[in-house]
């Protein structure tokens, strides 16, 4: 879904795959390495090419705002160089999908509502696990109550996280079947 809002607002002409880095979109986020930074772009992150390290699980059951988060990116130390091979990384998705929603000026959730959502009709699909929760005939996620059950492989069947994704971007969307077969 990240990708497909980045790819309208490809065809809109507000940005583009290859030739702009992502901090020229979202100002925010900066690495440690300045050069890095200039050169990463849309195209990079949504093929995982980043050298940004795996710290996928440090954003789970964060309120912390997202942008916030991508702040601290700075912080890490992490080669200074594209990944010659895939190098997987939702919070890379997480700053792919908040620099393609400062672009168009709302949030990432209204993004993709907007872009993907309302055009395709798709009338029980949404971001939110508590919102999801309310709805009629949906599985119940298995997920990690904690930063520490997770790294156990401890996972609760049915639990809803009232805190909302830090990492939305990478997969917190919830749709019922018949809405799955129209995307």
């Amino acid at each position: 879904f990240t990708a497909t809002a980045i790819g309208e607002l490809v065809a809109e002409g507000k940005v583009d795959w290859n030739n702009t880095p992502v901090s020229e979109y979202l100002p925010e986020f900066q690495l440690k390495d300045p050069v890095l930074t200039s050169q990463l772009t849309f195209s990079d992150m949504l093929a995982h090419r980043t050298p940004v390290p795996f710290i996928d699980l440090a954003w789970l059951r964060n309120a912390t705002p997202p942008r916030d988060l991508i702040n601290q990116l700075k912080h890490l130390d992490m080669p200074s160089k594209l990944s010659p091979t895939v190098n997987y990384s939702n919070v890379v998705y997480a700053v792919a999908g908040e620099a393609a929603a400062n672009v168009a000026g709302m949030s990432y959730a209204d993004l993709i509502k907007t872009k993907i959502f309302e055009p395709l009709g798709l009338r029980s699909a949404g971001l939110s696990q508590v919102e999801m929760a309310k709805q009629p005939n949906f599985a119940m996620p298995f997920s990690a109550a904690s930063f520490e059950d997770a790294k156990k492989g401890i996972y609760e069947e049915g639990y809803v996280d009232e805190i909302p994704m830090s990492n939305a971007p990478a997969g917190d969307i919830y749709m019922d079947v018949v809405d799955l077969a129209k995307w």
